[in-house]
Parts: C-alpha cells; sequence; structure tokens
C-alpha cells in the first residue's frame, strides 16, 4: 500500500499539483482510473489490473506471442 501512495503522489498528484480540494479530488480520481485501467503495471507482466482481474491477461499474453511469433517470421535467435 505504501508503494501504491507513493506512486500516487510520484505521478498523479506532484505533476498537476492542483490548487483547491475539489481539483485536488479530480486528479487523484482520474489518476486512480488510469493507474488501474490504462498503466501496465510490470508486476502482473505488463498488463493493466483491470484486465488481470477480469481474466483477461491470458488472451493478451497469447495475442503478445502471436505477434511476436509473426514478426519473428520463424526466425529464432
Amino acid at each position: 500500500m505504501e508503494r501504491y501512495h507513493r506512486t500516487v503522489k510520484e505521478e498523479g498528484w506532484r505533476p498537476a499539483s492542483a490548487s483547491t480540494e475539489e481539483e485536488a479530488i479530480k486528479v487523484i480520481e482520474e489518476y486512480v482510473r488510469y493507474y488501474n485501467e490504462v498503466r501496465l503495471h510490470g508486476a502482473i507482466r505488463y498488463v493493466t489490473p483491470v484486465d488481470k482481474i477480469a481474466g483477461r491477461a491470458g488472451a493478451i499474453f497469447a495475442e503478445r506471442d502471436r505477434k511476436l511469433e509473426e514478426a519473428l517470421g520463424g526466425l529464432r535467435l
């Protein structure tokens, strides 16, 4: 939880530096949505928490593997 709060402060709060309580609430709400729905998380193999919870991570990994295989064209390094 401490890491989450630090991330919210560093990525969500400080760059926006709201001047009113209402602005602050809006900034934090927008950042929390971004954090859960858009931002890729390395600890869960670069998917969003929403995708992980919804069970879409496996399909995302499979699609990544397919694209990588297609890009490599059978080439093995």
